[in-house]
């Protein structure tokens, strides 16, 4: 399955942050599971934060789905988040 991981925000230290841990959580994904493409983007332009409909950030968004706004998260708690998604992407596919 393919994801990508957003990251949004204009840059400042916890947007850095944030970011980076995205990065250890897919790099810790991608040894735990074959299966898993992640790609990591990171969002600076505040016009495109329109399109998440975030009142602040750092943000992070899975697939286009806001996953944290306001805050910024540790790898583990990315990875968790990440679980779930497939989680509930994996249902919704079940139940088609």
């Amino acid at each position: 399955m393919r994801l990508t991981l957003q990251v949004l925000g204009p840059g400042c230290w916890n947007c850095r942050r944030l970011y980076r841990s995205a990065e250890v959580a897919a790099e810790r994904l991608r040894e735990q599971r074959a299966d898993l493409e992640i790609e990591i983007e990171k969002i600076e332009d505040p016009g495109r934060f329109l399109e998440f409909d975030i009142m602040s950030t750092p943000a992070l968004a899975i697939n286009g789905r806001v996953v944290s706004a306001g805050r910024s998260a540790a790898p583990e708690r990315i990875m968790v988040w990440i679980e779930e998604y497939l989680q509930r992407e994996g249902s919704q596919i079940m139940d088609a």
